[in-house]
């Protein structure tokens, strides 16, 4: 958000929190897709014909008891174990989707990444 406004004036946390806490799964759906077709635009107006895809899994821990989280065998710890898709050379983040702590790696990715092969259809995708 600070180089998007080019300044540090922004909303402070509790807002933040607040704006995240009130989200929908629906309207995570549609800022998700806000923020593949803001990429698309970029790409386009900036004539980029390769786009690197970074998409990994992480694991988050968890403190306490949270709902869908669950036991990693690899890391030994309960949490989740969400993937995460970036634009490598623009450091554009294009979707987090969270999953269960006892997700496989790849679990889920063909229908993750679905929408990005998409709208990026008439660009070159490579992976890193």
């Amino acid at each position: 958000m600070k180089q998007v406004h080019g300044t540090t004036d922004l909303a402070p946390q509790p807002t933040i929190s607040r704006f995240l806490s009130a989200l929908t799964c629906d309207d995570v759906l549609h800022l998700n897709r806000l923020i593949l077709t803001l990429a698309l635009d970029y790409i386009r107006t900036n004539h980029i014909d390769t786009v690197m895809l970074d998409v990994d899994s992480t694991h988050c821990d968890i403190f306490g008891h949270q709902e869908a989280a669950s036991f990693n065998a690899h890391y030994g710890v309960t949490g989740f174990h969400p993937l995460v898709a970036y634009i490598a050379q623009l450091n554009l983040l294009l979707g987090i989707k969270q999953r269960p702590g006892n997700q496989y790696t790849s679990t889920g990715v063909k229908e993750f990444l679905a929408p990005t092969f998409a709208l990026f259809a008439n660009c070159r995708l490579m992976f890193s």
